[in-house]
């Protein structure tokens, strides 16, 4: 088994019919199906309780990769920090402090952190996202030498194919070795 852990947004929760965590299933790894996993949290759970939360879920789960979409992708790249495991994230909060300062309820252990683009392989951003800047984020990780791509999309959905873009980063010396399940 190939096994993803998926991170959600600040608003959400993890919901196993979603379309991306649907479209991620469709891969096969080397023979292997793919697996997604994925966490619940508040935004007034502490910082260090969710990430707790996910670093089990890495080692109950045997996790290949973390994806984290939104205030996810903030939190999977700092799950994944000082770890070899894979993270890709869509539409990332880059700081808590400009993205939650109009909440109430948020935990004020996340104030003054930022995303750590140490931990993130590739970046995936909305063209038509409202929530968050996708010019001023993609220079952001371009600076940063982040591989990042622009989709059409807002927010909530990009039209780019994550699963291409796993492939590239966890076959690229292995030739073919993903495919997609029918």
């Amino acid at each position: 088994m190939f096994n993803v852990l998926y991170i959600h947004g600040a608003l959400s929760q993890f919901d196993a019919n979603n379309e991306r965590i649907k479209n991620i299933e469709k891969l096969v790894v080397l023979d292997h199906n793919t697996q997604v996993f994925g966490i619940d949290y508040k935004l007034s759970d502490s910082f260090e309780s969710i990430k707790a939360k996910a670093y089990a879920a890495l080692i109950k789960h045997d996790i290949d990769v973390v994806v984290g979409c939104s205030f996810g992708g903030f939190l999977a790249s700092h799950v994944v920090e000082n770890l070899s495991v894979s993270c890709v994230v869509i539409n990332p909060v880059l700081s808590a402090n400009t993205m939650f300062s109009r909440y109430d309820d948020i935990n004020n252990d996340f104030i003054g952190k930022e995303i750590n683009t140490d931990s993130v392989n590739y970046v995936f951003l909305g063209d038509e996202d409202k929530i968050i800047n996708p010019i001023s984020s993609y220079h952001y990780f371009k600076s940063r030498d982040v591989g990042v791509e622009i989709g059409h999309g807002d927010h909530r959905y990009i039209n780019v194919n994550i699963n291409d873009k796993l492939k590239e980063l966890f076959c690229n010396d292995m030739g073919n070795c993903w495919e997609n399940a029918d």
